[in-house]
């Protein structure tokens, strides 16, 4: 009966606007982005997903539903033929040449958001011998957000598991190239583990090897440099170890808890999920099966019977050793730059409201109980559809599985828990969004890969298919008189919509969302292409007078959430004068506005893109009129440029670039790199940037 529960509550939240909750409810953002988008994965889940099987109907009665079974039938023998070493290798290679095909071309093995850029950054300081980057004398001609000037370093805010990825891939001059061959490592471990998980059904983990090769949600990210391919390869690496573990040597703990240790370097919170996940998986795995499957060797549970206590304290004590070095890595490495060993940098960039729970967030908009079930639900939404681009959405398939059931099949638990457990964790944390998709579930992939081919061939052995109606009629049992009369056979219908829907996800859906997804970097400014410099250059990029304001900020000390919200609340030309008259944080208080203030405040957008905020009426100083006239002539993000050029501290090889604060700001640049040549780029609205002599 659980199962059914399950199953109508997953179809529930794929079905129900729960976004609503978020309308006027002083959201943010973030809601608004959910308001937004709901509606149109709602149409896409529904409509798409009809479409999808009725096409799948026609198609089946054109070529003869009984040959679509036998089909289908085929499709299975062919995935279970050949060796799980070669199936792991093959959806290893996949995945990485589709990695290495995104990145190299749409993306132009670019960062596509500031997360992955700053993580780019101080990658570049760990391949160059440097644990961080040094503390900056002008940090407002660098600063950025998710960036923080320590005392003992110019840092990422991120955990650097993922840094020594991508430090590894700058070594040979490709950062995407680490995320590839994680990407490899991630299908290849989950077609090993599905095959342990479930042994009578070896086609399933190779489906499910496959179709994490070819998501475009999972290779773009992965592609785009972001650390959610690191947290899933560690994650079912963690699972396959503690697999072998649990069936077969104790040893195998060692491997567990390393992963789960590089898990909690690169997302904490994953990091989590995936040491709870590990000890279920050896609390249910221990008793499942006499025999470590494909090996022969005896379950240590049957070998050493009333010894249960000693086999558990034993791959514990592997699991603790394994994880050790990580953990120490990790309290080191927050004590280290952060000031204390269980302070990570959200907190220290973003203050105590980017920690667990209901709360304020660092955006300023409250995070409640209903927020969180919008916005999880509608996550869960979204990822029936972005998970493959097919138009079957992967939600419904589970769901309706599910639900038709008649018992909880054992083998669902592990990648059920896998899939769900990350959606009630992040229920608990404020940060949500759908840039490109549910983000935040994106490290879930291999979970949902394998629990959606299982539902799909649970499905298919539930419906009635022409082998059945045979062996119904020679039986002469009433069965075959409540049989469908004539050619029809379910199970070919459902293998046509099947084959459909991935065909349309592998071959039409799923290119184009890479290829948006590169057109949205590429709005955003991401993917500029910067003139070549000649020779050491100092150059000065001309972000908006927004960005200037919130890197003065932060070179006063001021935390990142605080400058959020005051160039949120305060208009452009009160926080211009307030920094123009040197007045320190002390005063921020009283100078600035951190939440609503005044009803008149609005957004002015300048052609070039550059967006502040003015109250109306107001009658702005001459150096406000300066700083917004000096953006008409276009601006450029600094994020999207400052990790490619050279960097303080490590050697001049070509462009530095900086933020461009006008002639008597840059003079104090100018003075501490004279024998770099300076430079300006500009980029007009709409045109490509160019490189000019600084004047």
């Amino acid at each position: 009966m659980i199962h059914r529960i399950v199953g109508v509550v997953l179809l529930a939240l794929a079905a129900l606007p729960w976004y609503r909750l978020l309308e006027d409810a002083g959201a943010g953002i973030a809601g608004d982005q959910f308001v937004r988008l709901g509606p149109a994965y709602g149409r896409a889940t529904a409509l798409l997903s009809a479409v999808a099987v009725l096409v799948g109907a026609l198609v089946a009665a054109l070529l003869d539903s009984g040959r679509m079974e036998r089909l289908g039938r085929r499709a299975v023998q062919a995935l279970a033929h050949g060796t799980t070493r070669a199936w792991a290798g093959a959806c290893a290679l996949v995945a990485g040449l589709a990695t290495t095909a995104v990145a190299v071309g749409p993306l132009r093995g670019r960062a596509t958001m500031v997360d992955a850029a700053s993580q780019l950054l101080h990658a570049r300081y760990l391949a160059g011998g440097a644990l961080s980057g040094p503390v900056l004398r002008h940090p407002e001609f660098w600063s950025f957000q998710y960036m923080l000037d320590t005392p003992a370093g110019w840092v990422s805010q991120y955990p650097p598991g993922h840094l020594v990825v991508l430090a590894a891939g700058w070594l040979v001059g490709a950062p995407w190239a680490a995320a590839a061959l994680l990407a490899g490592l991630t299908a290849a471990v989950l077609v090993m583990l599905g095959e342990r998980m479930v042994p009578e059904r070896p086609a399933a983990a190779r489906a499910a090897g496959l179709l994490v090769a070819t998501s475009p949600f999972f290779i773009g990210f992965a592609a785009a440099g972001m650390n959610h391919v690191t947290a899933a390869a560690f994650t079912t690496l963690a699972l396959y170890a503690a697999l072998r573990a649990a069936r077969g040597a104790g040893p195998w703990g060692l491997l567990a808890g390393g992963a789960v240790g590089a898990a909690t370097l690169t997302r904490p919170l994953t990091g989590l999920v995936a040491l709870v996940l590990v000890v279920t998986l050896a609390v249910w795995a221990r008793p499942a099966a006499a025999t470590d499957a494909g090996s022969g060797a005896a379950a240590p549970g049957s070998e050493h019977g009333g010894r249960a206590a000693g086999w558990w304290l034993v791959r514990a004590a592997w699991v603790a050793v394994g994880g050790a070095p990580f953990a120490a890595a990790f309290f080191a490495y927050n004590a280290h730059f952060f000031g204390g060993p269980l302070q990570l940098g959200y907190t220290a960039g973003q203050g105590a409201a980017h920690g667990l729970g209901f709360h304020v967030d660092p955006w300023g908009a409250a995070y409640t109980p209903s927020a969180a079930l919008a916005y999880s639900a509608t996550e869960l939404r979204a990822l029936g559809v972005e998970l493959w681009q097919t138009p079957l959405s992967a939600l419904l398939v589970v769901a309706l599985a599910m639900i038709a059931g008649r018992a909880f099949e054992r083998s669902w638990r592990l990648p059920l828990l896998w899939a769900l457990l990350p959606v009630a964790v992040n229920a608990l944390y404020w940060h949500h969004d759908l840039v490109f998709g549910p983000r935040m579930l994106n490290e879930t992939t291999p979970a949902w890969a394998l629990l959606t081919v299982l539902a799909a061939a649970s499905l298919w052995q539930r419906l009635p298919g022409l082998e059945d109606r045979t062996a119904a009629s020679r039986a002469g049992a009433r069965r075959a008189a409540a049989a469908p009369t004539g050619g029809w056979s379910w199970r070919g219908w459902w293998t046509a919509t099947l084959a459909l829907s991935l065909a349309a996800g592998w071959f039409a859906l799923g290119p184009r969302r890479v290829l948006r997804y590169a057109e949205g970097a590429e709005r955003g400014g991401w993917l500029t292409t910067p003139p070549p410099a000649t020779g050491p250059s100092l150059v000065f990029v001309h972000g908006s007078w927004q960005a200037r304001l919130g890197a003065r900020l932060a070179a006063l000390g001021m935390r990142e959430d605080s400058v959020r919200l005051a160039l949120r609340h305060t208009p452009a030309c009160q926080v211009q004068t307030f920094l123009d008259r040197g007045r320190g944080l002390d005063d921020a208080g009283t100078a600035l506005a951190f939440r609503p203030t005044y009803p008149d405040l609005r957004p002015l957008l300048l052609r070039s893109g550059s967006t502040f905020l003015v109250r109306a009426g107001e009658a702005p100083s001459d150096a406000c009129q300066r700083e917004a006239a000096s953006d008409l002539a276009g601006v450029q993000g600094l994020p999207q440029l400052v990790w490619q050029g050279d960097l303080p501290g490590l050697p001049a090889r070509g462009a530095m670039y900086v933020r461009d604060f006008g002639p008597e700001r840059n003079r104090a640049l100018l003075d501490a790199y004279p024998d770099r040549a300076p430079r300006v780029l500009v980029t007009p609205p709409g045109g490509a940037p160019v490189l000019l002599d600084y004047e």
